[in-house]
């Protein structure tokens, strides 16, 4: 479906792609072949008032993901998602474990597979509220 809004070059687009248990279908889909190209863009602009969102995932599989992002290049420094935060109480990237049963959960979790890389690293001062637990996994977990 899409519907024009009478701006010039503006556009709304309605995806919907019901589909049965197994079946890979995307609501959505965009592609940009172009430097700096975008495949989708969202924009949110109000200013003031509640919660605001660009882009909004939800999974509610049990093995979902609500965004996911995957940058394939071998050769460039990549990053599959990225954050930014102008505001001088901002956070770039935002984790947040709501299970409340005990479960070990994570707002952020972090992890590697080369020998030289890390799981989480900070370029700055790093700070943490509450107890500072650290584990030390084995290999092959």
């Amino acid at each position: 479906n899409l519907r024009l809004d009478g701006r010039l070059g503006r556009q709304r687009h309605h995806g919907l792609a019901p589909a049965s248990t197994g079946s890979y279908a995307f609501g959505v889909y965009g592609e940009s072949n172009g430097y700096g190209g975008t495949g989708v863009l969202g924009w949110a602009t109000g200013l003031t008032g509640g919660f605001t969102y660009g882009l909004y995932g939800q999974a509610d599989s049990a093995a979902g993901t609500g965004v996911f992002g995957w940058a394939t290049d071998l050769a460039g420094a990549t990053v599959g998602v990225s954050g930014e935060a102008d505001s001088a109480a901002g956070a770039g990237v935002f984790g947040w474990a709501s299970d409340t049963t005990g479960g070990y959960t994570s707002g952020v979790f972090g992890e590697t597979a080369s020998t030289a890389g890390y799981g989480v690293f900070s370029g700055g001062d790093l700070g943490a509220t509450g107890i500072k637990s650290f584990m030390r996994m084995r290999a092959g977990r």
